[in-house]
């Protein structure tokens, strides 16, 4: 987790510098036309899709040539926790299959880039209420972190359960290196495009390369995209009613010099610890001994992913 020893403000440099950076045309997920800055979005082009039979709803862009595509924004922000791939044998079960996810909570560190994201993210959540004229919409809910800021978490199932009109794609070996997801899949049960996060790894300015997700640790600067879903919940007697939601579509990452530092500061930053007096001890005789602290390693209804995202052009993999 986050604590005393993470530089936060170093971070929160970081994090403006980075988000100058990938407001750029050059930027791989602009270039591509796959997304684009949460802040840079023309909330005059926003509209919402019902897809489904409407069990769900998305939010569109319109594009240059007339067309529309599901809007993927993207923020720049610091994990602070995370349920990523790869997924163990003991982490999985039958009855965990409909609600098993990819998750990751990132932090602004109260830097102006990212709260203008979040406003952003608030004003297209609201455009999918006027889409929506005939349901109550429930905007989604952020959590204020002590000294980070507000946090935002996003999510994205593994599996797709009953009848959908996404397409069925292989599980990517990064994702399920041991096969634990395979194992579920069925006619009922399907990973589709929907279900695909893109992970990655700046290697410059302009481009990006494949990455593993397990890669990913609490304190790295990560670039997140992420789509706008309204999931209709509740009983059909209480009326119609959907809840917005961010889903979870790629995570590249930045720099992790800071969660270095983080590391490094927790494994040798020295603690008190009271000695326990024995029998043969006299308590007013209790010292106390200067001991090394050791490091230990030790969630919302998504939907779609571009199809674009899917096939996103990354260079040869190198080393992890």
């Amino acid at each position: 987790m986050l604590d005393a020893h993470y530089p936060s403000e170093a971070a929160a440099a970081s994090v403006e510098h980075w988000a100058g950076i990938l407001r750029r045309d050059e930027a791989p997920l602009i270039a591509q036309g796959v997304a684009l800055p949460a802040c840079d979005f023309d909330l005059d082009k926003i509209s919402v899709k019902i897809m489904d039979g409407g069990r769900h709803a998305k939010a569109m862009i319109l594009k240059s040539d007339g067309g529309r595509q599901e809007a993927v924004g993207t923020m720049v922000g610091v994990i602070r926790r995370k349920d990523l791939p790869p997924i163990s044998r003991t982490q999985m079960t039958a009855s965990k299959v409909p609600f098993a996810r990819q998750h990751v909570s990132v932090v602004g560190l109260n830097t102006l880039t990212f709260q203008r994201s979040l406003d952003t993210i608030y004003n297209v959540c609201y455009a999918m209420h006027l889409g929506l004229p005939d349901a109550k919409v429930i905007q989604p809910t952020f959590e204020l972190v002590d000294n980070l800021g507000i946090a935002v978490d996003l999510n994205c199932r593994y599996f797709t359960i009953g009848r959908t009109t996404s397409s069925r794609v292989d599980i990517n070996d990064n994702i399920d290196p041991d096969g634990v997801l395979h194992q579920f899949l069925s006619e009922s049960v399907l990973h589709c495009s929907d279900n695909q996060v893109a992970y990655m790894s700046y290697t410059d300015d302009t481009s990006v390369e494949e990455k593993s997700p397990a890669c990913f640790q609490v304190g790295d600067v990560v670039e997140v995209g992420y789509s706008f879903v309204a999931w209709r919940t509740g009983k059909r007697s209480e009326g119609l009613k959907y809840t917005c939601a961010l889903v979870l579509r790629s995570l590249a990452l930045l720099e992790n010099k800071f969660t270095r530092e983080m590391f490094f500061k927790q494994s040798f930053a020295p603690k008190l610890v009271r000695r326990v007096p024995t029998a043969s001890t006299d308590i007013d005789t209790v010292s106390f001994v200067l001991k090394r602290s050791r490091s230990n390693d030790t969630m919302v209804d998504e939907e779609p992913t571009t199809k674009k995202m899917a096939g996103l052009s990354l260079n040869d993999p190198q080393s992890n």
